[in-house]
């Protein structure tokens, strides 16, 4: 029996990419700024777990070193390959069509991981297989950046777009132990409406709730910085 992971690269990938190839960089990539300022960025050697349409690297490419992509999409990889060819630093740009789920090997050390939106696709148990594969590929004093939906708690429910794969929401306490060999150093929570994300903070307390974010967890958010130990 396959794992929700292998079923999504297989199935689902590369109609995630068509409907989301459009997209401008996301907001939490620029967000990232508020956190980590450009000029610590310009040594950096950067990676995102699931690129999408690549926007986010060609954005964070006018700030760091080396921007290198994995992604489940076979079309997505061969797409942002065609973009960086033409790129006047395209030997500065790399992508790689994985399985995230899967034991990675890797000949660059990153000083950020980024974890863009594929991990609602990947289960619990293979989540640790993601975590392995961050630690290898970290240098020291680095760091993780995630985004993803979140959940008041942990929870699973069938795709309603493929009824063969399965989604995963989860809370901030899953991820704070998910990343115990790091340090929480920055979260946001953000509402439903993407443009108005900055207008929901959520900082300071994990026990409380903004009250403007909405009462649907499936509209819910985040971005979380973690500085490896």
């Amino acid at each position: 029996m396959k794992n929700n992971s292998e079923i999504y690269c297989g199935e689902e990938a590369d109609n995630y990419y068509k409907r989301n190839k459009k997209h401008l960089q996301s907001i939490f990539t620029e967000y990232l700024f508020n956190i980590l300022p450009r000029k610590s960025l310009s040594a950096f050697d950067i990676a995102e777990f699931g690129i999408g349409n690549g926007q986010n690297l060609f954005y964070l490419k006018h700030f760091c070193h080396k921007v290198h992509g994995y992604e489940a999409s076979k079309k997505a990889v061969a797409d942002f390959k065609r973009q960086y060819a033409r790129h006047p630093h395209k030997k500065d740009f790399s992508v790689y069509h994985v399985n995230l789920a899967k034991p990675i090997t890797s000949s660059t050390l990153y000083d950020l991981i980024i974890y863009g939106f594929f991990q609602y696709y990947v289960s619990d148990p293979e989540m640790e297989q993601v975590k392995l594969n961050t630690l290898k590929m970290l240098k020291p004093d680095s760091y993780v950046y995630v985004y993803d939906f979140l959940a008041r708690s942990s929870y699973q429910k069938i795709d309603k777009r493929n009824k063969n794969l399965k989604i995963y929401k989860r809370n901030i306490e899953y991820w704070v132990k998910y990343f115990d060999q790091f340090d929480l150093i920055d979260f946001r929570l953000f509402g439903d409406n993407s443009s108005d994300s900055n207008n929901y903070p959520y900082m300071d307390d994990l026990n409380k709730i903004d009250p403007k974010i909405t009462k649907n967890d499936d509209r819910w958010l985040f971005a979380a910085t973690f500085k490896k130990r």
